[in-house]
């Protein structure tokens, strides 16, 4: 499994990790499967909730003797500093573990910012469980695009982590995710697999890997066999050469993209299951004094735009095998 640093935490955490929803559908049985099968991948990175019902439990009965193994990351919906302190202990406790790695303020919306960042509020909480070495990071997680934005421009230096929907038909935090990383934000991609509407995981989590604004993503693991089919796309991302190491500022998707109607008479974007190759139009800069990255044979250099066509990208999941048209020269 590829190996990220997360931001500016120094945390090393696999570029595919474990999202800890599902395990609350599971059993303790599973779960330690599930646990094994991480350990044996090397999937070190583990993110779950206080609102995750049993998930907090499961994990932390399947981590004995093994925690040291693992980067644990949960959340809490608290606002308050006496409900976030009291949940920070419940989470300790749940886990079994005398520190959390990454503690995050859950779903947090525009109107709850004033509380929480307030005298009395959850990230006075969280500033003195890390005090206190009960956590190590403070992290954020949020839904909305004004709520990821107003985190980043001026939270920046108290919030370490943010965790924020993206994915191949999600993208509206494109610009607000790419200041993150240039804050030395850790950036951590939920709903990769846009909440199971998209059911080509190769090229989604690559996708991810190759959009240059996330760190990390975590799709929900729920079996041994998710676990596997993880580590699967894990190692293309390891061969998927320098993409990555450009900044891309713009990636155009949408002739893969279609709506459909679900069951339920809801409109989604969807992959076009008819389309076979994949085109990115990327705008891309190379910061001065660095050697510049290759796609295929060809250079990525400051302010040229490429048109990089995959070949057969939902096949080989190589994007490393591409046909360039430069625009410039």
């Amino acid at each position: 499994m590829n190996m990220v640093t997360l931001g500016n935490t120094g945390l090393k955490v696999s570029a595919i990790s474990f999202g800890g929803i599902p395990i609350q559908r599971s059993d303790a049985a599973n779960t330690m499967a599930v646990v094994d099968e991480l350990e044996k991948y090397g999937i070190n990175y583990m993110d779950t909730a206080r609102g995750y019902t049993v998930s907090e439990e499961y994990l932390g009965n399947a981590l004995k003797g093994r925690r040291e193994r693992f980067i644990l990351a949960t959340k809490s919906m608290a606002r308050s500093y006496e409900a976030m302190a009291r949940d920070i202990d419940i989470s300790l406790d749940n886990l079994q573990t005398d520190y959390i790695d990454v503690y995050q303020i859950h779903n947090l919306p525009l109107k709850d910012f004033d509380q929480v960042f307030g005298p009395d509020g959850a990230y006075r909480a969280l500033a003195e469980a890390k005090a206190a070495g009960k956590i190590g990071h403070i992290g954020a997680t949020a839904h909305s695009l004004d709520a990821l934005r107003l985190l980043v421009e001026e939270h920046a230096h108290p919030i370490e982590t943010v965790m924020f929907p993206y994915n191949i038909v999600e993208m509206q935090g494109q610009e607000v995710l790419a200041l993150a990383r240039e804050k030395g934000i850790g950036t951590i991609a939920m709903k990769p697999m846009a909440g199971g509407n998209l059911d080509d995981w190769n090229l989604a989590l690559r996708f991810i890997a190759a959009s240059g604004v996330m760190d990390v993503s975590i799709p929900g693991m729920g079996s041994v066999e998710e676990v596997q089919r993880n580590d699967q796309v894990g190692k293309k991302i390891v061969s998927g050469s320098s993409f990555t190491d450009a900044v891309i500022t713009d990636m155009q998707i949408q002739d893969y993209v279609q709506q459909v109607t679900t069951a339920d008479g809801s409109i989604v974007n969807a992959l076009d299951p008819s389309k076979k190759d994949l085109v990115f139009t990327i705008e891309t800069t190379v910061p001065e004094g660095t050697a510049a990255p290759t796609i295929g044979t060809q250079e990525i250099r400051a302010g040229r735009t490429m048109i990089v066509k995959t070949d057969d990208f939902e096949t080989t999941g190589n994007i490393d095998m591409v046909d360039i048209a430069d625009s410039a020269e």
